[in-house]
């Protein structure tokens, strides 16, 4: 609202533009999935489709406060982040986002249905309903890696770090470990068999503070690896392909006990990760008790 208010937006003399936060980081040149209106068709808004944005039944009382003919059935589980909209719709929702917003924040039935920090995000995606805007929704706008990372990052245009990344062996990286500094401008990699939004995160983050003159805090560069070319590690590169099954399961899971094994790991590309209990030790791919492993699904008959 206040963009449009100070006259801000005037600055900008694109037809589109793309709503964004400051967590998202631009892994490629991304593409305008909004598309202009057509003699069949209203113009059409793009937007991340988000598995905890979907309506029910049950969210229909929330839905009428802001819409009161609507109900769940025509929402689309959309937010107003990443959004590439046309400016003057944007112009047009923004008030009416804000209206929602303070309406389903005034009320304690809304945070009691949908989680309390997606309320926004709901003001808006009803908002935009109610001005009958509709969203092309696409999952390749962004992806939200967590726990151990995914490798499904190939065709992905915003990586949002909204959620950390920590592997067994200590290595992690999360902005909540910043709240109160600034990370280094030279981050520890990952280990060699971690997933690949995990070396994604780290070089971008990287990347970006030895970019800044005056970044705070300066460390010494951290030795490469003296193993990074070895056919081991070249594997660890590799992209993994979803093989379906026990197999997908069993990724990322662990520790297992399995005979005089303590804690065993199982990771993407086939590789296992032992730890037998003998003190803390890096999930480095040349450091610790490593090998193979294939799941195999049996016939139920």
């Amino acid at each position: 609202v206040e963009f449009f208010r100070r006259g801000l937006a005037d600055r900008v003399k694109e037809k589109y533009v793309l709503v964004a936060e400051t967590d998202h980081v631009l892994t490629k040149p991304m593409p305008n999935l909004a598309t202009d209106a057509t003699a069949d068709s209203p113009p059409l808004a793009a937007a991340h489709g988000f598995g905890y944005m979907h309506a029910s039944s049950g969210h229909n009382s929330v839905i009428q406060y802001c819409w009161p003919q609507g109900d769940f059935k025509s929402l689309q589980a959309v937010g107003p982040s990443p959004l590439i909209i046309e400016k003057e719709l944007l112009r047009k929702v923004a008030p009416l986002w804000l209206n929602c917003s303070y309406i389903l924040r005034g009320r304690p039935e809304p945070a009691h249905r949908i989680q309390d920090w997606v309320l926004e995000m709901w003001g808006y995606n009803l908002a935009a309903r109610n001005l009958g805007i509709r969203h092309t929704v696409s999952q390749s706008i962004q992806v939200e890696p967590q726990g151990i990372g995914t490798d499904d990052m190939a065709d992905k245009d915003i990586y949002h770090y909204t959620f950390g990344l920590s592997l067994p062996g200590g290595w992690r990286v999360d902005k909540r470990q910043y709240y109160g500094g600034y990370p280094a401008d030279h981050l520890r990699s990952p280990p060699a068999c971690s997933a690949r939004s995990a070396q994604i995160i780290t070089n971008l983050w990287t990347e970006a503070a030895q970019q800044i003159s005056n970044w705070p805090r300066r460390v010494e560069p951290i030795a490469e690896d003296p193993h990074a070319g070895s056919p081991f590690a070249k594997l660890l590169q590799l992209p993994v392909a979803k093989r379906g099954g026990v197999s997908d399961l069993l990724v990322g899971t662990g520790p297992w006990a399995w005979g005089r094994l303590k804690a065993l790991y199982f990771f993407s590309r086939g590789v296992a990760y032992i730890n037998n209990g003998d003190g803390p030790r890096s999930a480095d791919a040349h450091n610790v008790g490593r090998g193979s492993w294939r799941g195999q699904d049996l016939d139920s008959n």
